[in-house]
């Protein structure tokens, strides 16, 4: 299974993370080794799994695999041959195609960009500079008189220091979220 590219990615070279154990045990996999290889060497690495079930190769992409082998069998059932057991059969393999894609969007990108789900919540999230007490107009406002609440349609919390020592225009009491309207220097 092929799955997101590598930058430096040419075709020429890949290295596979492989535990020759049939089957490997869970403990044995260690999937951490894609990450040391391609730090090591500076090429992109897949993974070669031996583990019964499918979950390593779920692991292994979200470890940085781009590339995935596993075997394949027709049938698990009445056969003699070690291999079968480790196996994954045509419906393990739709399985597996299936969990690698979702992994793959798990995964998302490399940079920090903020999508629509957290675009939507961005302002019910995040915190408001808001009055900790009853707070009386003309009084400059001390630090420990403030707090955080949500939601985010007054001064950004972040911004707490620009409210401490500025007079209020209004009262407010407890729980009141400041804008900038209500406070001058």
């Amino acid at each position: 299974v092929k799955v997101r590219p590598s930058a430096r990615e040419d075709g020429s070279v890949m290295l596979m993370h492989c535990v020759s154990a049939y089957p490997t045990p869970d403990a044995e996999a260690n999937l951490g080794n894609i990450r040391w290889l391609r730090e090591r060497f500076g090429y992109p690495v897949g993974y070669s799994d031996h583990t019964l079930g499918i979950k390593a190769c779920e692991l292994a992409v979200a470890a940085g695999a781009v590339a995935l082998e596993k075997h394949f069998t027709y049938r698990k059932d009445n056969q003699t041959f070690r291999d079968h057991q480790l196996s994954a059969d045509p419906k393990d393999f739709a399985e597996l195609v299936q969990t690698v894609r979702r992994a793959e969007i798990y995964m998302g990108r490399n940079d920090r960009v903020r999508g629509a789900a957290e675009t939507t919540n961005f302002q019910p999230a995040r915190r408001s500079v808001a009055a900790a007490c009853d707070i009386r107009a003309g009084e400059s406002v001390k630090a420990e008189w403030l707090t955080g609440l949500r939601p985010l349609t007054g001064i950004p919390i972040e911004e707490i220091d620009s409210v401490v020592g500025a007079k209020l225009n209004r009262a407010v009491t407890a729980g009141d979220i400041i804008t900038a309207k209500d406070v001058s220097a």
